[in-house]
């Protein structure tokens, strides 16, 4: 039996055990284990997703660029090829499951609080492969595992506490945009009260990038203030991350401010970053084809960061309980430097976005409680500091199963 079919099974063999043992009617999912104090609760979805790029996708990039929005996979109109970037192969489509989940939390009462459990994997790598046994299979890929004492201390994987996920346009694409921490670390995370605000510290993995360092001395720090308001919330992010190789070792710094605003029904979400040696927090792979967040200098003498600033908006319209649009943009911007030149070579360099966009609009369905549908369509762009540039006009329609 695969580790796969191993692990549903205990999940439901777990389920079956606690639904006769309800804590109460109104605890929608909620379940007592027997002869514990510990309830538990089940979350999941079944998703598909149809994508479609009607222009500027690369054709080389299709395997991964065609499941989500993909910055390095938007083609550009290359002057040395007649006009024609190469390998360019649109329209095109793809399907996938693979973003569909299953979850797991528990609450247990203590002296020092409630203590909670949350454990959550999904199949992202769910694309298409050779041989009959493998044409749409998926490999479990872990989201979420930790605990939590209170409010006070979380251990253990989850989104980075540089993301501030109220500030997140309302996508059904699964990455969201460029600007945006899509990224989620093991972590040791202390937060309290200070005032109506919270102040929140953290320690996280650093994530592996593409610098050829040799070790870590010293993981990320998160300091972090929510502001709460009646009107919405609003948070201040900070965060420095370590480049180091043999010889060399130097600090990337980074900030954010966010908010989120309610008024008549309708809310508007804003983000805005920037710092040097971010690249991971910004969604990865911002500066193109070299995918450097940080190199060592030509010389020998140091590290060279690549500097960025980003920023998004996203604005939703309820129309009534069943229909929401969300209007969304995003822009993020690199700065070259002649140490970058030297260290990454003219090719490379020149190779590198010097600036990405994205535009798009959605409109959600929600056909019942456990069901909802829906188009979302992206207008992306991108610059490289060659000054080469390109557009991609894709779209998806996603269809959606919660598990209760």
């Amino acid at each position: 039996m695969s580790k796969k079919l191993v692990t549903l099974s205990v999940i439901a063999l777990l389920a079956a055990a606690a639904l006769p043992h309800a804590a109460r009617a109104d605890d929608a999912g909620v379940f007592k284990i027997p002869g514990t104090d510990t309830t538990i609760k089940f979350n999941g979805f079944a998703e598909t997703a149809l994508f479609y790029e009607f222009s500027g996708g690369y054709e080389s990039l299709a395997s991964a660029c065609d499941y989500y929005i993909c910055p390095q996979g938007i083609a550009l109109t290359s002057l040395a090829n007649g006009g024609k970037a190469p390998n360019t192969n649109t329209p095109q489509m793809a399907m996938t499951s693979a973003y569909s989940r299953l979850g797991v939390s528990t609450n247990t009462p203590s002296s020092v609080g409630n203590i909670g459990m949350r454990f959550e994997m999904d199949a992202a790598e769910g694309y298409q492969d050779i041989g009959a046994s493998f044409t749409h299979h998926g490999s479990i890929r872990l989201r979420h595992a930790y605990g939590t004492v209170g409010d006070a201390v979380l251990i253990g994987q989850t989104w980075t506490t540089f993301a501030d996920l109220n500030t997140f346009p309302n996508q059904m694409d699964e990455n969201p945009f460029v600007n945006l921490a899509a990224l989620r670390a093991p972590m040791f995370r202390v937060s309290f009260p200070a005032g109506p605000t919270r102040i929140t510290i953290a320690i996280e993995d650093p994530y592996d990038r593409s610098f050829k360092q040799t070790h870590f001395s010293i993981p990320d720090i998160i300091a972090r203030i929510d502001i709460p308001a009646s009107f919405g919330s609003f948070s201040i992010r900070g965060v420095t991350t370590q480049y180091a190789d043999d010889v060399n070792s130097s600090q990337g710094f980074g900030g954010a401010i966010g908010a989120a605003l309610n008024f008549a029904g309708d809310s508007l979400v804003l983000d805005v970053e920037g710092g040097s040696g971010l690249g991971t927090y910004q969604y990865g792979l911002t500066t193109g084809p070299t995918g450097e967040d940080a190199i060592e200098k030509a010389d020998g003498s140091g590290i060279t960061m690549w500097t960025t600033v980003g920023g998004s908006i996203g604005y939703a319209h309820n129309w009534n309980a069943q229909f929401q649009t969300n209007i969304m943009g995003s822009i993020l911007l690199a700065s070259g430097s002649n140490d970058l030149l030297g260290a990454l070579g003219a090719t490379a360099y020149n190779a590198a976005n010097h600036s990405v966009a994205s535009g798009g609009i959605n409109t959600y369905w929600n056909v019942s409680k456990t069901f909802w549908t829906g188009p979302e369509f992206y207008l992306n762009y991108r610059k490289n500091f060659e000054g080469d540039s390109g557009t991609e006009f894709r779209g998806e329609w996603v269809g959606h199963f919660n598990l209760f």
